[in-house]
C-alpha cells in the first residue's frame, strides 16, 4: 500500500470513530419524555387469542412432560408470555368499553405471573391446579364475550 492509501484509510477511520463518539454522546444527552404515548395493541383480539391458546397449550405440555430439557424455565417463559398477552387484552378497544373484559384480562395476567413463580419453584402439582383456574378464566371470558365486538 502506498503512503497516500494508508493516510486516507487512517483519516476515514479516525473520522468515523469521531462521528460514532459524537453520535453516542448526543443520544446519551437526550431526555425521556415525561409521558408515554397511549399503548395500542398491534394484534387484533382474535389473533391474540390464537397466540394465547398456543402458549397455554405449551404450558400444559410442559406440565405433563417431565422429560423436556429446561422444563421449568420454558414453563416460566410461556406463563409470562401468556400473562403479557393478557395484559395486552386489557388495552383492546373492548376493554375500554367493558370493565368486565378488563377484569378477566387482569385476572388472567395475575394467574400467569403466579404460574411463572410456581415454575421457578418447581411446584408442579400447584401449577397443575392453577392451570385449571387459568383455563376457567379463559372459558368464562369467552362465554361472556365470544364473538362480540
Amino acid at each position: 500500500m502506498t503512503r497516500r492509501t494508508i493516510l486516507a484509510i487512517t483519516l476515514i477511520t479516525v473520522g468515523s470513530v469521531g462521528l460514532f463518539a459524537a453520535g453516542g454522546r448526543g443520544r446519551a444527552e437526550q431526555t425521556v419524555p415525561e409521558t408515554r404515548p397511549e399503548f395500542k395493541p398491534v394484534m387484533p383480539v382474535h389473533d391474540l387469542m390464537i397466540e394465547q391458546e398456543r402458549h397455554f397449550n405449551r404450558i400444559l405440555e410442559l406440565i405433563r412432560d417431565e422429560a423436556v430439557t429446561d422444563r421449568f424455565d420454558k414453563m416460566r417463559h410461556e406463563a409470562l408470555a401468556l400473562g403479557e398477552m393478557a395484559n395486552i387484552n386489557g388495552y383492546q378497544d373492548r376493554a375500554h368499553k367493558q370493565p368486565e373484559y378488563r377484569s378477566f384480562a387482569a385476572d388472567l395476567e395475575r394467574q400467569c405471573i403466579e404460574l411463572a413463580e410456581l415454575a421457578v419453584a418447581k411446584k408442579i402439582d400447584e401449577a397443575k391446579k392453577l392451570a385449571v383456574r387459568v383455563n376457567g378464566t379463559c372459558n368464562a371470558c369467552h362465554k361472556k364475550f365470544d364473538s362480540s365486538p
